[in-house]
């Protein structure tokens, strides 16, 4: 494998890893069932972030939730590149398409840098608000409390 190929796969990890921090679309949780306050959780399909009870404008990460979340959205962008290339090639390489794949791939980058800095910001400025791991269902059992997830989209 080339340096040029080893690029372009790191671009599709680099974008997968905005599209799973990103919170235009995924799953929202939120529990019920007593009078304890319980913090939200938000996945994109798997959970990674859970708002702070002490303030609205910060929360915390999962970082197994982020690394599932990038591999999962990696895969999907693998799969899209693939069928792309397909479709460059049967049209003989179709230069409107071929810059209009460069153009979105320059789109989805420039998502990623905004999105990597708005969790950045969200985190209050400290690395102390990523854990390894969250078991929502296990501390919810604590609290005797029913987590439901429902499905968003900001557009």
């Amino acid at each position: 494998m080339n340096f040029k190929n080893i690029i372009k796969y790191f671009t599709l990890i680099f974008i997968g890893l905005g599209i799973g921090l990103s919170l235009l679309f995924g799953v929202e949780y939120t529990c019920k069932g007593s009078n304890e306050m319980f913090p939200d959780y938000y996945g994109n399909p798997f959970i990674f972030k859970q708002e702070s009870l002490g303030s609205s404008l910060e929360y915390y990460f999962s970082l197994t939730g982020i690394i599932l979340n990038t591999l999962f959205w990696t895969i999907i962008l693998i799969g899209l590149r693939l069928i792309i290339l397909k479709i460059i090639k049967i049209s003989n390489n179709n230069k409107f398409i071929i810059y209009s794949y460069r153009l979105i791939t320059l789109v989805l980058i420039l998502f990623t840098i905004l999105n990597i800095y708005i969790s950045y910001l969200e985190m209050g400025m400290s690395f102390n608000q990523i854990e390894l791991y969250w078991d929502m269902n296990k501390e919810a059992q604590v609290y005797g409390l029913i987590c439901e997830g429902e499905w968003f989209f900001m557009f």
